[in-house]
C-alpha cells in the first residue's frame, strides 16, 4: 500500500516567529540582506544584494524586468519557452548593463541552449520544472557540470529531503522548492502532487543543514511559491530559504514583458503561467511536445507599478521582523529564529475583520 506521512502538510499562513532578543547592534540600518545564490564553483561566488529572483516566465522575465531587477541587487531569470537564439540574444542585452542575469533551460534541449547561454554570458542557469526529481534532471545537471563551467545550475523543484539528497548528489548548485497551488499553476490540481510551502521548505533546509554538516559544503536554497502575502517572504527566509523566486510579485510590476490593461477604471496586467495553454501556443514547441493538458492558467491580476518601491516595501518588512527576532543576517535567521503553529482563531485573530479599514 502507499505510504502516508504522518505529518500535516503547512502553510505559511499557519506560523508566526516568536520574538527574539533585540539587542542594541539590531537596527534595520544594519541589517544585511546579502545572500548567496548557489555554491561556490570552480571558485566563482555570486551573491545577491537582496534575496529575490523573477521567475522564469514568458509574462514575468523579459529584458527590462532583468535588468531591473538586477540593478536593485536580484536576478531575473530569462524564460526558456523561446527558440534558444531570441533566449540568447535576451540574455546578452540584459549584459550591457553589467548586471547578473540568469536563464531558464529545460531537460529537452539543453545541450544546444547552453553554450548559447554562455556565449551571451549568463550568470546562472535555472533548470525550470514543476517537478525537478527525476533523472533527466539529474542528466541535465551532470551534463552541465562536465563542462567545468562557472556557471552554477540551480534545480527543482522539490518538497522533500528525498529529492534535495538527490539533486545534489547529482551536482546541483542551488535547489528550488516548491510545488503548490498557485495562482496561476494548477499543477496540484492536475496532478495531485505537491506540499505545502511551508513544510517543504522546513523539510528540505533539515536536509540542507545535516548535508552541510556531513560535506561542508552549503547548497542555498530558493523559495518558490506559495508566497501570497509581504510576511510570507519573511517566513520563507525564517525557514530556511537563502532566497525566494517571485512570478506574481514581478508580472504585476510595469517592468514586466506582459501587457497593461484598463479593467473597469483599473489597470491590470495580463499574467499566465508557463504550461497553459497561451504558453504553450506562443512559446517553442520541443518543450511541450506531447503535454495532453495544461498545468496553468490565464489570468489578469492588478497592476504594482515601478519594480522599486514594491521591493522597498517587503525588504522594509523583513528587516523589521529581522530586528524583532535579534539577527543580522540569513545565516543566523535560519539558525536563531523560533517558530509556532498558530490555530485558525490564531489566524483569525490576527487580522482587521471587526473593523472597517478606511483607506
Amino acid at each position: 500500500m502507499a505510504s502516508v506521512l504522518s505529518q500535516t502538510s503547512h502553510t505559511f499562513d499557519e506560523y508566526l516567529i516568536l520574538p527574539g532578543l533585540t539587542k542594541r547592534e539590531h537596527r534595520s540600518d544594519t541589517i544585511s540582506l546579502d545572500t548567496q545564490l548557489a555554491r561556490e564553483k570552480n571558485g566563482r561566488h555570486i551573491n545577491l544584494k537582496i534575496p529575490f529572483a523573477s521567475a522564469v516566465m514568458q509574462a514575468v522575465t523579459g529584458v527590462k524586468m532583468a535588468q531591473t531587477l538586477g540593478q536593485e541587487g536580484g536576478i531575473g531569470f530569462i524564460y526558456q519557452s523561446q527558440q534558444i537564439d531570441d533566449q540568447a540574444r535576451m540574455v546578452k542585452e540584459v549584459k550591457t548593463r553589467w548586471v547578473l542575469v540568469g536563464a531558464g533551460i529545460n531537460t529537452r534541449d539543453y545541450r544546444e541552449r547552453v553554450w548559447k547561454l554562455f556565449d551571451a554570458g549568463v550568470d546562472a542557469l535555472c533548470i525550470d520544472a514543476s517537478d525537478g526529481y527525476s533523472e533527466w534532471q539529474a542528466d541535465a545537471i551532470q551534463y552541465i557540470q562536465d563542462l567545468w563551467t562557472d556557471v552554477p545550475v540551480v534545480a527543482g523543484n522539490i518538497v522533500d529531503a528525498r529529492a534535495f539528497r538527490f539533486l545534489v548528489d547529482a551536482g546541483a548548485d542551488a535547489v528550488k522548492v516548491g510545488i503548490w497551488w498557485g495562482q496561476i499553476c494548477t499543477t496540484r490540481l492536475q496532478k495531485a502532487i505537491g506540499r505545502g510551502q511551508a513544510s517543504a521548505l522546513l523539510d528540505v533546509a533539515e536536509a540542507r543543514d545535516a548535508y552541510f554538516q556531513q560535506s561542508g559544503i552549503y547548497i542555498p536554497l530558493a523559495s518558490d511559491g506559495g508566497a501570497t502575502e509581504d510576511y510570507h517572504n519573511t517566513l520563507a527566509l525564517a525557514m530556511g530559504a537563502d532566497w525566494l523566486m517571485h512570478g506574481r510579485l514581478f508580472a504585476a510590476c510595469d517592468e514586466s514583458p506582459a501587457q497593461k490593461l484598463k479593467v473597469d477604471g483599473q489597470d491590470m496586467k495580463e499574467y499566465w503561467g508557463e504550461w497553459s495553454a497561451r504558453a504553450r501556443a506562443q512559446g517553442n514547441t520541443l518543450r511541450y511536445d506531447g503535454a495532453l493538458f495544461e498545468e496553468g492558467v490565464d489570468s489578469l491580476i492588478p497592476a504594482t507599478g515601478p519594480v522599486g518601491p514594491v521591493l522597498q516595501r517587503i525588504m522594509a518588512k523583513i528587516r523589521a521582523t529581522m530586528v524583532s527576532s535579534g539577527v543580522s543576517n540569513f545565516r543566523e535567521f535560519h539558525e536563531h529564529a523560533v517558530l509556532t503553529l498558530i490555530s485558525q482563531a490564531s489566524f483569525q485573530e490576527g487580522g482587521t475583520s471587526k473593523v472597517r479599514v478606511r483607506n
